[in-house]
């Protein structure tokens, strides 16, 4: 059986140890989804979140040395940026 109480201590632990940029890249990033997931009115706002997310991402993948994420987060902030464009921008969707 699964200890909940130990699950969400070690959870917790993670996101205490996560650095300022690290925690807006995760909680934009989480929040978009929902936003889009909630499929209202505000829902293309969530390219916004997602383009912040990227950033923060990429600093903190920088600050890391990490040319994986550097390269993966660039390509979602191309992604998000289009995604903007196009639901916002000239709004096709």
């Amino acid at each position: 059986m699964v200890d909940v109480h130990s699950l969400l201590s070690t959870l917790w632990a993670a996101v205490l140890a996560m650095s300022p940029v690290e925690m807006l890249g995760a909680a934009t990033g989480i929040s978009g989804a929902v936003l889009l997931a909630w499929r209202g009115r505000l829902a293309p706002w969530a390219w916004v979140l997602w383009i912040v997310s990227s950033i923060a991402w990429i600093v903190a993948a920088y600050r890391l040395g990490s040319h994986p994420l550097i390269a993966q987060q660039t390509i979602f902030l191309c992604a998000n940026l289009l995604g903007v464009y196009r639901w916002l921008i000239r709004k096709e969707c």
